[in-house]
């Protein structure tokens, strides 16, 4: 029964194009099982300004058009005044995404530990950032997917053995303390 759900919820993506081996590390990039309806993809950034549009060019454009919420880092304070905020180049290259996920800071490297993604208060950074994205959805985004901006913060997965009420309360940032603000882990 479980393969039969498995096969009917989740979609071998990701396989890079046009190599089958990471040559930086020498591991073979094999597709992951991803269910498009409720899992968020984390989406490592190449550098600190990635903008998540030409690294993202590695997958098939068909497996970027299934993603439906895209986890990545959160816009820069320091980018140049005339560089396009990220849920633009997200929106051309990710033309499905419906929620975008910025994370503070971002997730980077080979971790494998459990992780959980909390919801952080906005600051006057996180602020400006959504003004300008809900300004973006009134003129120019209106016809694009991207929907609802979230600002998170990744941290390590506390025990289930905790109450879901009492996980992630060191988190100083947190938005309000409630369970609502976990949206993974």
């Amino acid at each position: 029964m479980s393969v039969w759900v498995a096969s009917r919820c989740y979609k071998k993506l990701f396989g890079q194009d046009g190599s089958s081996e990471n040559f930086s590390w020498s591991v073979p990039l094999r597709p992951q099982a991803i269910n498009t309806h409720s899992d968020i993809v984390v989406f490592e950034p190449c550098h600190n300004g990635c903008r998540g549009y030409y690294c993202a060019q590695q997958y098939s454009p068909e497996d970027r058009a299934a993603v439906r919420r895209l986890a990545v880092q959160i816009d820069s304070q320091h980018l140049p005044l005339g560089s396009e905020p990220g849920w633009v180049t997200i929106s051309r290259s990710w033309q499905n995404v419906e929620t975008l996920f910025m994370m503070k800071p971002a997730v980077k490297g080979l971790d494998q530990s459990d992780k959980a993604m909390i919801r952080i208060k906005e600051g006057d950074h996180e602020l400006a950032l959504r003004k300008h994205f809900e300004a973006w959805k009134k003129g120019p985004g209106q016809n694009h997917k991207l929907t609802t901006l979230e600002f998170v913060r990744v941290v390590e997965q506390e025990p289930s053995t905790k109450k879901m009420q009492d996980r992630y309360q060191s988190i100083e940032d947190r938005k309000t303390g409630s369970v609502e603000d976990i949206v993974l882990g």
